[in-house]
């Protein structure tokens, strides 16, 4: 299955685009996702310590199951003032 994939501020950085597609076994979760995005892009953390993920705009859990078509977003923790 196809997914596409969206990355902000330091992972976007990191893998050089804020967007991208992966293609994955059927009945993959979040964090299948990410072990392959890590595979390709060794600087990316791991969810839940690095960054927090979101399916079709809903933040979700890294063992989600993702589905054909899902918009999958990795979001870097945020601070400010």
């Amino acid at each position: 299955m196809r997914i596409h994939v969206l990355l902000f501020g330091p992972l976007a950085d990191s893998c050089g685009q804020a967007e991208l597609s992966l293609e994955l076994p059927s009945g993959a979760s979040v964090e299948g996702a990410a072990a392959l995005l890590r595979e390709r892009y060794p600087a990316v953390g791991t969810p839940g310590r690095s960054f927090v993920c979101a399916v079709n705009e809903r933040y979700v859990q890294v063992g989600h199951g993702l589905c054909e078509g899902d918009r999958l977003a990795f979001i870097p923790p945020v601070s400010g003032g």
